[in-house]
């Protein structure tokens, strides 16, 4: 008898251990629907609503302004179909034609197969353009144009509106339609759209640093006084870096977010809480998704990122950067540049570039802090690094070049030994007799001083430091 009483209460003590774990999970599980409830109505409060309504807004009107100073500049309204064409001059037009090749084959994978086995540009030689060129702007708004052109057949809608234009002088008259659904109108107000991107990054960036609204506006009243320094897309649409720049200020943004965070250990995943690893997950596919659309439309782009990328390691070595967020921030750029890499066919001009040479040993050398710590001096430290890094840098960039055979990239050298010597060849001098590859002029400091954007970055940056 005992016995079975003994069964009977361990049999209920069991049942209820298991109850109270089951109450237990459900009220984990409903504190973490609690918790992100909370978190999704913290976040849609009437100030976020506002401050996102005014970046949509910076945004819009830069879109606007670029597109009206477009306008004044080439008339582009009042052109005929041929003359806008013509209007897009050097390299732009060539940029332009692969677009008009995706909207004007019969089929878009006839364009994009022209594109990638074209025949024309380097007669006789057959060349994949998408990889020569750093087409993929053009091959997406031709895609785009297609679709948006055949939802207008679809509907019965014309999409343009179209009128005759009297020139005098004894001209004949030109008829031109406006409109999306005109393929050049529709190329030229993409791309100024995306710079909407730009304004408002520059205003969400100013908002984080400074951590108020204040900072914000004044970054894009800064940007709008110089905004002839900052940018030259309303003269040169077609332009690579017309269709890179903005995703570049959006992987600042995101990475200022990593270096400004409190949580020290970014590349740690927290099981324990899924917003910390919802949050971790967040910032590395920002940062991916950013560069990579940053490097696919501008062969240049590696540059620019690579100045990024020395001055995060010259941070580190300062002791200003955990080695933690460095390596996070490095990995999410080089998982975008391998993408890239495939995305470009195996560029090798990517494969043995500086940038991903640098890329490389700052990563490896930020791995080694406990080895150089044992030298307690952090100046001594820091220089041992910077060393390393520079000998490896070239010396990996001499052994790529020499193991794949290519010297795509060789001017690239020459022109940066023509600028700091007597040397010169046929590439340097075509580059260099642009002012684009030469010396910033004294004419930029000047303008920027009278805007006051020099004086107060200096100041700021004194202040700082």
């Amino acid at each position: 008898m005992n016995r079975r009483r003994g069964a009977g209460s361990s049999f209920l003590q069991e049942n209820q251990q298991k109850a109270k774990g089951s109450r237990r999970k459900d009220r984990k599980e409903n504190d973490r629907k609690g918790g992100k409830w909370m978190q999704l109505t913290s976040t849609f409060t009437p100030r976020n609503i506002g401050l996102a309504s005014l970046i949509l807004a910076i945004g819009a009107v830069h879109s606007l302004y670029v597109a009206s100073l477009f306008e004044n500049d080439r008339f582009f309204s009042h052109l005929s179909p041929l003359e806008r064409e013509l209007s897009f001059r050097t390299e732009m037009g060539l940029y332009y034609s692969y677009y008009k090749t995706v909207v004007t084959s019969p089929s878009f994978l006839e364009g994009l197969h022209s594109l990638m086995a074209d025949n024309v540009t380097e007669y006789p030689s057959t060349i994949n353009t998408l990889r020569r060129f750093n087409l993929y702007p053009e091959v997406i708004l031709g895609a785009l144009f297609r679709l948006y052109r055949g939802s207008l057949d679809a509907f019965g809608f014309s999409g343009t509106e179209c009128f005759t234009i009297t020139r005098g002088l004894g001209q004949s008259p030109v008829k031109t339609c406006i409109g999306l659904g005109d393929p050049s109108y529709f190329y030229v107000m993409a791309t100024f759209g995306l710079q909407g991107v730009v304004a408002a990054t520059i205003f969400a960036l100013g908002m984080h640093l400074s951590k108020s609204v204040t900072g914000g506006v004044v970054s894009c009243l800064f940007f709008f006084y110089n905004h002839g320094e900052a940018t030259r897309v309303m003269w040169t649409p077609p332009l690579r870096e017309s269709f890179a720049m903005p995703f570049l200020f959006l992987e600042m943004l995101f990475v200022s977010r990593v270096l400004t965070s409190q949580d020290q250990s970014p590349l740690k995943w927290n099981c324990r809480s899924s917003l910390s690893s919802e949050a971790t997950l967040f910032n590395f596919a920002a940062i991916f998704l950013s560069a990579l659309c940053f490097l696919v439309p501008w062969q240049f782009s590696q540059f620019a990122l690579l100045t990024q990328t020395v001055s995060l390691f010259a941070a580190y070595s300062l002791r200003l950067v955990p080695a933690v967020k460095l390596q996070f921030i490095f990995l999410a750029i080089g998982a975008a540049f391998l993408v890239n890499v495939l995305v470009q066919f195996g560029n090798t001009l990517l494969l043995t570039s500086y940038f991903m040479c640098c890329l490389l040993c700052c990563g490896v050398v930020s791995m080694l802090r406990r080895i150089f710590n044992r030298l307690k001096y952090i100046p001594l430290i820091a220089v041992v690094e910077v060393c390393l890094v520079v000998a490896g840098t070239v010396g990996l960039k001499v052994l790529l070049t020499h193991l794949l055979g290519t010297r795509d990239d060789a001017h690239i050298g020459s022109i940066l030994l023509s600028k700091f010597t007597s040397y010169a060849d046929f590439h340097t001098k075509l580059y260099t007799c642009a002012k684009e590859f030469d010396f910033l002029p004294l004419e930029y400091f000047a303008k920027t001083s009278l805007t006051l954007l020099l004086p107060t970055a200096a100041s700021v940056g004194a202040l700082v430091t």
